[in-house]
């Protein structure tokens, strides 16, 4: 689990050096593809998800460990599809190469 914080703050850091807002409700300034974006387009989305099946084994709690799939698919149809379409019309082919390149999440 505190591996995936830190790869939630590596994230910010990439993401603040190339003056790029972490929000997913505000404009996105800047494509950011190396560091652990370099790796999966979502690290962040990814280092949540890890996080919470960790909590939910920490715990020990079956309920919480099945929530993590209805987590993942409201965070995949809600979040990262939508922001996809918003990188696309906003970067255009910057953008659409950079999916070709990088996987969406691991």
């Amino acid at each position: 689990m505190v591996v995936t914080v830190l790869l939630m703050v590596v994230c910010v850091v990439y993401m603040h050096r190339a003056q790029t807002t972490v929000r997913p409700d505000r404009p996105s300034n800047a494509i950011v593809s190396d560091g652990p974006f370099a790796l999966s387009r979502n690290p962040i989305y990814v280092a949540w998800l890890i996080l919470y099946v960790g909590i939910a084994l920490a715990w020990g709690d079956a309920w919480t460990l099945l929530m993590a799939v209805p987590c993942a698919v409201v965070i995949h149809r809600y979040a990262v599809l939508r922001e996809e379409r918003y990188l696309t019309d906003r970067f255009g082919a910057a953008y659409t190469d950079y999916q070709a390149r990088v996987r969406r999440y691991l």
